[in-house]
């Protein structure tokens, strides 16, 4: 659950930083670039916020560029380290590559164990890097056919920029987990790529299209992008359908960004969650007297619960913007410390009164728990959460930060268990279903959910 932005254009390196900062909220680990350049491609590299890396990198912004990518990582295979950051670079028989990956291939453990037979040296510990070394060793004649002949061997969820001295390759896996949007500066002028529309729209780009799944799509001038199936035969199924990650629309994209396997923007559809949240609360005739988001991320389903309910929106927590999303915290212990700084309570406008505690989802109760014991300090009379998504019960093995079943407290535990262990007065979840028709469509992967 990553951010991939790539340009290309002759002033490539300009437009770099804006595409990263458009989708900075992916990941707060580490940020890394790759621009091509007369002299080849360079890669820098940095730990924290994309603001980090231009800090540390000023020279990203004054360097002549013909093509860029960049990467905002959050991790879900290997350590937050330096080594572990993006882009991936090295020297093949094709010439210099960097790539930049969102996803988690689900068979990397086969792969590593073959490419080391096959005499393959490692300098980090996440998946991307085997990409690297497939290309590098497939046989084929052009770096295309290396590609596609690469993408044969991985199996689930991915989406790579990969840049060489001659092209910018961008491409999606057969399923369309994860989002990768085409724009054009116009006839002529170049294109970009992005993990959300977000990004195009922010540096002055019309969006075009989806990467179509299962597809390279490639450019090496400014005028024509080249479509290849590198999995035509799953892609184009009969009856298979798209996957794209669901908890990524639920949670992490900016709300600005267009889901384009539906046509909703990311708003409409987290406003529809909270429009049927309130429909489903209203059943239980459990009375309250304000609803209050949990910010930033149930602002807009609080704000379509309130649309449905009629019952009073009230900004009971402000959030401090100097700190994290607590989900993406690399440690459970930091994800606790986060909360705690995180948020401020408005004592005036929750003290005696019933909340409506509204979240998008609750996956290990840390904020959940904070939250209700914080609201009672200050003298709430009732919280009832209010969950925008069905329970998470099972892990993620595509690249949501899910991994364990034991960090999951809703497939260990009822509803009234969980009600119990965060002390709310009450805990409602969105039903399944609700869930799946407030996308527009059933082109969505819900297996965290319900393992579907």
């Amino acid at each position: 659950m990553c951010g991939i932005f790539g340009v290309w254009r002759q002033d490539a390196a300009k437009v770099l930083f804006d595409g990263m900062y458009a989708i900075q909220q992916r990941g707060k680990e580490s940020a890394g670039a790759a621009i091509l350049t007369e002299n080849g491609i360079r890669c820098f590299k940095s730990m924290g916020f994309v603001n980090d890396l231009f800090k540390k990198h000023p020279e990203i912004r004054h360097t002549r560029a013909d093509a860029a990518i960049g990467h905002i990582r959050y991790s879900t295979s290997g350590k937050s380290t330096l080594e572990n950051a993006q882009p991936v670079f090295g020297y093949t028989k094709f010439g210099p590559l960097a790539i930049v990956h969102n996803g988690t291939l689900t068979n990397e453990k086969e792969l590593r164990a073959h490419l080391l037979k096959k005499g393959a040296v490692f300098q980090a510990a996440f998946d991307s890097e085997l990409f690297l070394h497939l290309i590098a060793h497939s046989e084929k004649k052009t770096l295309h056919q290396a590609i596609a002949d690469a993408l044969e061997h991985v199996s689930s969820a991915y989406s790579l920029l990969i840049l060489s001295k001659d092209a910018l390759y961008a491409v999606r896996d057969p399923y369309g987990f994860w989002g990768l949007s085409i724009g054009s500066f116009g006839y002529n002028k170049g294109y970009v790529f992005a993990s959300e529309t977000v990004a195009i729209d922010n540096i002055g780009a019309q969006f075009q299209c989806e990467v179509p799944v299962g597809s390279i799509a490639s450019i090496s001038d400014t005028a024509t992008i080249r479509f290849e199936y590198h999995n035509e035969a799953l892609s184009r199924a009969p009856g298979k359908r798209n996957t794209r990650c669901s908890f990524d629309i639920l949670y992490l994209s900016n709300p600005a960004s267009r889901n384009t396997d539906s046509n909703f923007s990311v708003y409409h559809i987290r406003e529809r969650l909270g429009r049927f949240l309130a429909e489903t609360f209203k059943r239980r005739a459990i009375p309250v007297d304000i609803v209050v988001p949990v910010p930033d991320s149930g602002n807009i389903a609080a704000l379509g619960f309130h649309q449905a309910s009629g019952i009073p929106l009230e900004y009971g927590l402000i959030r401090g913007h100097y700190t994290t999303r607590t989900f993406i915290e690399p440690e459970q212990e930091k994800r606790a410390a986060g909360v705690r700084m995180k948020f401020d309570p408005v004592i005036d406008i929750v003290r005696g009164k019933r909340v409506a505690l509204v979240d998008d989802s609750l996956v290990r109760s840390t904020t959940s728990r904070k939250l209700v014991s914080m609201l009672k300090h200050c003298g709430t009379q009732e919280v009832h959460v209010l969950i925008a998504s069905p329970p998470v019960r099972y892990p993620c093995p595509y690249g949501i930060d899910m991994k364990s079943v034991d960090e999951l407290i809703a497939s260990r535990k009822s509803t009234e268990e969980i009600r119990q262990e965060i002390d709310a007065d009450s805990l409602t979840y969105l039903p399944s279903n609700c869930f799946k028709n407030s996308f527009g469509n059933d082109n969505h992967c819900s297996a965290c959910f319900d393992c579907g």
